[in-house]
């Protein structure tokens, strides 16, 4: 069976070519004998094999089927049905007379009823594929049976019945408003030259002859090169049905009655001055199975909310922008009343429903689904359907032979009518979901806003199922409406920042901001840069294992996606309004950091940069600082610069490890702007001229190289969180074009490496070396006069492992410093 269904046993045009293709009387015994396959036997598990055959059935020879199998069907899930309400009323019965017996079975619907009843319904649907007179004849009787499912799903507390009567109409819906080919498997006309149209035998060849189709809109001769003036190789076209008048009609009942009635009793259970008690939660499901059924078929047929325009988009053309493509052929049938209704309903029942009812929480947000986005269904069913039309067609596409032109290829007509369909539905979703253009917001209509703000305040929600489900509307919504991205994910910000802290609230909310579409729009909105870092810094009271580990993964996704040309200003309008966001978040991060003068970096009486943050904390704020490193957001601006080169100069002289390299290499990066020398080197210099700066900063270097096994004796080297985050900072370096600049030292590197390599240091770390060339030009004299006592202290130490290393690495960067000194630099300095 499951073979049947996969994508390339071509299983559902074999059955559909079959029934088109047989003759007449051929045909009515073969529809006979499905029909008494399908009324004498259930097998639940094959329901899609057999609804396929079902489906080709109704679909090619519709009055046989119809007579024989579609309302026969119907009589026997309608007796069914009425076995069930039976059953139903006796336990009722039974309850109100006391019977102590009916608390012991689990449920009116036995699982062997329950699979005939999945048998039958999913049948039916697939009876119903392409509407038309026939459906419209048995619509009241249909309605009948979907009236009584509904009802006794909240009377046998089955919500399966819901399910299945919710598939039904959902097929029924689509039915009554589809467009469809109906004459997909009909047999070609085309002849070849020659033929005599008259003869049977040419007739019986024609019948069976694939049509020729050009992958080019320009026929060429045989030479490849000369345009045939008029010449196609396009099919006959294909016959299409759209929905009728009194297909129309009946459509806009089931609307009136599985729409509008049940998001009535929703709203006056649940609405402003509502009482809940009236309506239990088996009435509830039933009542949103009902909805869900119908919304799931009218699709794009049911009236869309409208996007909200961006007015500087449009404001310099004469007419509103519009998207190429169709919806469908007519407009809307079903009115935007319907899905504004459908859309009150679900959001007074989302804010009403018990946070434990995950059950409910659960269909409401299913049923959401296609209020908010109904192109979705069309989408996913497309991409899925033409995966399998491309592996269809790989197998049954001939290629160009004999006389044909180049870039002609012989494919069945079918082949050809499933294509064009499956892009006419692909057009129809694309234009619905572009529908507001460019840098379009959702709609402003009360409904939408109303559903949506439940959907988000779900996403925090406490059990994983039910935010899980509300987090996906959500990032669907910002996919489609990229500039409502900051609004979307505000709950998570702000759930971050409520106290006490809570685990799941936490995991929650950094779910949400780590989405793909929220982290996109960091680099391009500094709003939302700005907001989603702070929030993540003032989340350290959620001090749980698991919500640390979101918060560290909401951090990574930010590291790992984030340019550092998303820290520029830009021009344009934008550009004040971006500069002012990234200023503010700047002093919000120094103003977390609080980092000492550069005069005083090198005291020990002063507090660390980041003294008051936790550690990993401290490695965040640092890190979000130096995204903002931007060339169009630090260049010539003597403020920025200067605070910017303090700051790292006060992580390079601190005692803070982890803040050391990554400073070091954002330095070096930062000396190579434009309006350092002027503005930076002052600030520098007062660092290194303070007392013990230049010892400090020896220190420092050299612990930032690893220890190996030579230098303590054996057992290996100890790594750590810390050191992990410094070999990142060291990667960066090396492999950041805006950060390494030429290759150095020019020469003897492996004599120098070599020849330090027994004394503590497994490598060279280009950094650390570059920095101390950075120090010898901006204070030469400082680096002449004081460098020497420290280098000679730390040599000689004796016992203190930490200071050992750092002299063989210091002594083994200087070499390969003065091994490529600058000319003009004097030899002893």
């Amino acid at each position: 069976a499951s073979y049947l269904m996969g994508s390339s046993s071509m299983y559902s045009p074999l059955v559909r070519l079959v029934f088109a293709r047989m003759s007449p009387a051929l045909r009515e015994r073969a529809v006979k004998r499905v029909a008494n396959f399908v009324l004498t036997s259930t097998h639940s598990g094959l329901t899609h094999e057999v609804g396929q055959m079902v489906m080709a059935a109704a679909t090619q020879a519709p009055e046989e089927t119809y007579a024989f199998l579609t309302k026969p069907l119907l009589e026997s899930l309608a007796a069914e049905v009425e076995d069930v309400a039976s059953l139903a009323a006796e336990r009722a019965r039974q309850s109100l007379e006391g019977d102590a017996s009916v608390g012991q079975t689990t449920s009116v619907v036995s699982p062997t009823k329950e699979a005939k009843l999945r048998w039958q319904t999913g049948l039916l649907g697939a009876a119903l594929h392409y509407g038309g007179p026939k459906v419209v004849k048995l619509a009241p009787e249909i309605k009948s049976v979907l009236r009584q499912l509904f009802a006794l799903c909240a009377e046998a507390k089955s919500l399966r019945l819901g399910e299945m009567a919710a598939h039904v109409s959902s097929l029924l819906c689509g039915a009554l408003t589809g467009t469809y080919v109906v004459d997909l498997f009909a047999a070609d006309e085309q002849r070849r030259p020659g033929d005599d149209g008259g003869s049977e035998n040419a007739r019986s060849f024609a019948y069976s002859f694939p049509a020729k189709w050009s992958v080019s809109k320009v026929v060429y001769a045989r030479d490849g090169r000369t345009p045939v003036a008029g010449a196609t190789h396009a099919p006959r076209p294909f016959a299409w049905r759209a929905p009728a008048q009194e297909d129309l009609n009946v459509a806009r009942e089931m609307a009136e009655e599985f729409v509008h009635a049940p998001c009535d009793a929703l709203l006056a259970a649940f609405g402003e001055g509502g009482d809940p008690s009236t309506t239990p939660k088996e009435k509830t499901r039933a009542l949103l199975a009902s909805i869900g059924g119908a919304a799931s078929g009218f699709r794009l047929r049911m009236a869309d909310f409208e996007p909200e325009r961006d007015p500087e988009t449009n404001e310099n053309e004469s007419g509103a922008r519009c998207v190429l493509g169709v919806q469908d052929v007519a407009p809307p049938p079903i009115a935007l009343e319907t899905r504004a209704r459908a859309a009150r309903a679900l959001a007074a029942t989302l804010a009403a429903a018990a946070a434990d009812d995950t059950e409910t929480l659960g269909l409401a947000l299913s049923v959401a689904e296609d209020i908010l986005a109904p192109c979705n269904r069309d989408y996913r069913g497309c991409k899925a359907a033409l995966r399998t039309w491309r592996a269809d067609a790989s197998a049954l596409t001939t290629p160009p032979f004999g006389d044909d032109p180049p870039g002609l290829k012989t494919r069945p007509r079918w082949l050809l009518g499933e294509y064009a369909f499956l892009r006419f539905l692909w057009r129809a979703s694309q234009a619905a979901y572009h529908r507001g253009g460019p840098n379009s917001r959702p709609s402003k209509h009360p409904a939408d806003g109303a559903l949506m703000a439940q959907v988000r305040r779900l996403t925090m929600h406490k059990y994983a199922s039910v935010r899980a489900h509300a987090r996906a509307l959500v990032e669907q919504r910002a996919k489609r409406f990229p500039a409502a991205t900051v609004d979307l994910v505000s709950p998570a910000r702000d759930a971050l920042a409520a106290a006490p802290g809570d685990e799941d609230r936490c995991v929650a909310a950094c779910a949400l901001l780590k989405c793909t579409p929220s982290v996109n729009r960091m680099r391009s909105e500094a709003a939302h840069f700005r907001a989603t870092s702070l929030a993540l810094l003032r989340s350290s009271h959620h001090d749980a294992e698991k919500a640390q580990t979101a918060v560290n993964e909401v951090f990574l996704s930010m590291a790992i996606r984030f340019s550092r040309g998303a820290g520029g200003v830009g021009s344009g309008a934008y550009a004040a309004s971006r500069r002012a966001h990234l200023d503010a978040t700047r002093d919000a991060l120094y103003s977390l950091m609080a980092p000492p003068p550069a005069e005083q970096a090198a005291s020990g009486d002063v507090p660390a940069v980041g003294a008051s943050l936790h550690w990993s904390y401290a490695l965040m704020a640092n890190a979000f600082l130096l995204f903002l490193a931007h060339p169009e957001s630090l260049a010539n601006d003597p403020e920025h610069i200067a605070r910017f080169t303090g700051y790292l100069a006060a992580c390079v002289l601190g005692p803070t490890k982890a803040l050391r390299l990554p400073a070091t290499c954002a330095l070096l990066m930062v000396s190579r702007y434009e309006g350092f020398e002027a503005h930076g080197v002052p600030t520098l210099r007062r660092a290194l001229q303070a007392e013990g700066a230049l010892g400090k900063a020896l220190t420092n270097a050299g612990l930032c190289h690893h220890i190996g096994s030579e230098a303590v004796g054996g057992g290996g080297r100890q790594t750590s969180r810390a050191d992990a985050l410094l070999q990142a900072a060291e990667s960066l370096y090396g492999a950041g074009a805006d950060m390494s600049g030429a290759p150095w030292p020019r020469d003897k590197g492996g004599a120098v490496d070599q020849a330090g390599h027994n004394e503590g240091s497994s490598h060279f770390i280009v950094a650390c070396a570059r920095l101390f060339k950075l120090f010898a030009r901006v204070a030469p004299e400082t680096v002449a006069s004081t460098l020497e006592k420290p280098l000679t202290s730390a040599a000689s130490a004796v016992g203190d492992r930490g200071a050992r290393v750092a002299a063989a690495a210091t002594r083994r960067d200087t070499a390969r410093r003065m091994s490529s000194y600058t000319p003009g630099l004097p030899r002893d300095d």
